[in-house]
C-alpha cells in the first residue's frame, strides 16, 4: 500500500511539473541582444512571451537572411523587429502582430554632406544598401540610381567608406551595429541625413504555427502598454 501511495504521489508531482513547464519560443534578434538600440525591446519581448506562458529563447547568432528562411520553415518561432516594409515578403508563410513594438529610422549616410529630400535627390548617385532590406526593392531598377546591394551591413558600410558608393541607406541601429564589426582603421568620418529615408514600424513576427495566438499576443501587449509596464521596460526600470 505504501509503495502504491508513493507511486501515485510521484505521478501527481510529475503531472504538476509538466503542467507548469513552459514552451520554449526561439526568437531571432537581428543584432546583439545587449546592443543599446535593441536591448529595451528584447526586455519587452521577453516579458510579453513570459506573460503569454512561454519561455523566450532569444538568439542573435544567425545571418538575417537565414533567420527569415528558418522562420518560414518553423525552425524559428519568431523574429524581433521586422519592419512593415519587409513583412509583405512572407505572404501567408508567417504572421505578424498587428501592434508595432517600436518605430525605427532608415537613414541616408554619406562621406560628404548630403541633403536627402526624396527619391529624386538620389538620382545621379551610387547608393549602397543591404540586399535583404526594403530600400533594395524600392531602388532596384530605378532610373538614374546605381544600386549596390551587399549581403550584410558590414559589407555595405565598407563600400561607403572605401568610396565604392557615395551614399548608404540603412537602418540606424543596424548601421551602428555594423560599425562594431569593422576594424578601427576602416572607419572614417561620415554624415547622416536629417530627413530619414523611411520610418518603418517594427513588429514581432511569429511562425504560422502561432497564427491563432496573434490576437492574444496583441491583447497582452496592449495591456502592458496601458499598465505602464511597456514604458518601464523601455526605460530599464523593471
Amino acid at each position: 500500500m505504501e509503495i502504491l501511495q508513493r507511486f501515485l504521489v510521484c505521478c501527481l508531482l510529475s503531472g504538476i511539473s509538466l503542467a507548469f513547464a513552459k514552451q520554449n519560443l526561439i526568437i531571432f534578434v537581428p543584432v546583439k541582444k545587449d546592443f543599446p538600440g535593441v536591448a529595451p525591446y528584447v526586455r519587452i519581448v521577453d516579458r510579453l512571451t513570459t506573460r503569454m506562458g512561454y519561455a523566450a529563447n532569444l538568439v542573435d547568432d544567425l545571418p538575417t537572411a537565414r533567420a527569415r528562411l528558418d522562420l518560414i520553415s518553423g525552425r524559428l518561432d519568431g523574429v524581433l523587429g521586422m519592419s512593415d516594409a519587409n513583412i509583405a515578403e512572407f505572404g501567408s508563410q508567417a504572421s505578424a502582430m498587428t501592434i508595432p513594438l517600436f518605430e525605427s529610422r532608415i537613414d541616408v549616410f554619406s562621406r560628404e554632406p548630403f541633403v536627402y529630400r526624396n527619391l529624386e535627390s538620389l538620382k545621379g548617385h551610387t547608393v549602397g544598401t543591404r540586399r535583404i532590406d526594403a530600400p533594395a526593392g524600392i531602388l532596384s531598377n530605378r532610373p538614374g540610381i546605381i544600386l549596390y546591394a551587399a549581403n550584410d551591413e558590414a559589407s555595405a558600410i565598407r563600400m561607403l567608406f572605401a568610396g565604392r558608393t557615395e551614399l548608404l541607406i540603412l537602418n540606424r541601429i543596424i548601421f551602428q551595429a555594423g560599425l562594431l564589426q569593422l576594424e578601427k582603421r576602416e572607419i572614417i568620418p561620415y554624415y547622416t541625413s536629417e530627413e530619414p529615408f523611411l520610418r518603418p514600424k517594427n513588429f514581432l513576427v511569429l511562425s504560422n504555427k502561432f497564427r491563432e495566438k496573434i490576437p492574444q499576443f496583441d491583447a497582452m501587449l496592449r495591456q502592458m502598454i496601458a499598465d505602464g509596464e511597456y514604458e518601464k521596460l523601455l526605460k530599464g526600470k523593471l
